[in-house]
């Protein structure tokens, strides 16, 4: 527990670089205040264990909400374990923007969501269909993140955030899946990691 609290801390210090202490210049906050679409897709590194899209709309001056679909193929689970998780993610999302600069924002978030799996595991180096479980649960999650520009006209930017997850298991086709369904690379992983690009409208 204390390895993942001092992770937790470094990791946040990271990847809150951005904002802080930094002048804000007018031209800078009406961008950043502007209402509109956002456009994110995960960076491609983690294409090897999944794909997530998320949608937002910038409404107010603090907030934003979007939506989200994750499609967890999990191959890299796969490669270190003898167990495989696959299934998707749909989570709505809120974020309130805490810090504003002109290199980028800081924010906190909170989200909630749904999922499925299918659980199998691996029998002679295959991973068995007559081995699998599936089931279905319940996402509540919440962290802090930033967003760093990439452009001049702020419409194109990286993604970061840190924060916590629980996933409650509501539905399973037999028997409870092993512990492994809540490690850093599976789907139900209670750190939650991920780094974004995003595109403004």
């Amino acid at each position: 527990m204390k390895q993942t609290f001092t992770l937790f801390v470094l990791t946040l210090l990271l990847f809150t670089r951005g904002a802080y202490g930094i002048e804000i210049k007018e031209n800078s906050l009406d961008t950043l205040n502007r209402k509109g679409f956002t456009l994110y897709i995960n960076q491609p590194i983690g294409f090897i264990n999944k794909v997530r899209i998320k949608t937002g709309y910038k409404s107010e001056k603090n907030s934003t909400y979007l939506v989200s679909l994750t499609n967890h193929y999990n191959n890299i689970n796969g490669l270190f374990t003898k167990v495989k998780y696959t299934g998707l993610q749909f989570c709505i999302e809120y974020q309130h923007a805490l810090n504003k600069g002109k290199h980028g924002e800081i924010f906190v978030y909170g989200k909630t969501g749904i999922g499925n799996y299918v659980f199998k595991e691996k029998s002679n180096f295959i991973f068995s269909s007559s081995n699998e479980v599936s089931g279905s649960y319940y996402i509540f999650g919440g962290g802090i993140g930033d967003e760093l520009f990439l452009n001049k006209s702020k419409t194109v930017f990286i993604q970061s955030n840190l924060g916590f997850k629980i996933c409650d298991i509501y539905k399973l086709s037999t028997e409870k899946p092993e512990e492994t369904f809540k490690t850093v690379i599976s789907p139900g992983s209670v750190i939650e990691i991920n780094i974004n690009f995003g595109f403004r409208f």
